[in-house]
């Protein structure tokens, strides 16, 4: 299991900067939509794309190897979970 996920991570970073989702839209060009599904843990961890998650880890000045571990991670237990027939 992750300890932390993308979206938890994101969420706690965006928190601690009190900056609202439709801020970090308009500075990231990341729609506010799928960071409220990403902050909500909505979303299957193998359709993140990199993209939207190094603008968000760039903005909110998060190392992007601990974000990208973090993601690989949640993607090997959502496959291993998926194996069992979990999801």
């Amino acid at each position: 299991m992750v300890a932390i996920t993308i979206g938890q991570m994101l969420r706690i970073a965006r928190i601690s900067r009190a900056v609202s989702m439709y801020k970090v839209e308009r500075n990231t060009g990341v729609p506010h939509c799928y960071i409220d599904r990403l902050e909500k843990g909505n979303y299957n961890p193998k359709r993140v794309t990199f993209f939207s998650i190094s603008q968000l880890a760039k903005y909110y000045g998060l190392k992007l190897d601990v974000v990208y571990e973090t993601l690989m991670k949640e993607i090997s237990d959502f496959e291993l979970t998926d194996e069992k027939g979990e999801h």
